[in-house]
């Protein structure tokens, strides 16, 4: 598991967060994200968020 680190500057990705969540299938409903590029992402790299935000999301109506 990765450790956060103090000292690191504000990312200048923003997330993609729509703000209306709801898990299903390992996907949020909103944003198409996994759960794990959501709960990890104020510890990603920059190189990290830019590859997540250039990808194709998931099929969100797969998966309600």
């Amino acid at each position: 598991m990765r450790q956060l680190n103090q000292n690191k500057k504000p990312s200048k990705f923003k997330t993609d967060c729509l703000g209306i969540c709801e898990r299903r299938s390992g996907y949020c409903t909103g944003c198409g994200r996994t759960n794990e590029e959501i709960f990890d992402w104020i510890i990603l790299s920059e190189d990290e968020k830019k590859a997540i935000l250039e990808t194709p999301r998931a099929d969100i109506s797969k998966a309600q």
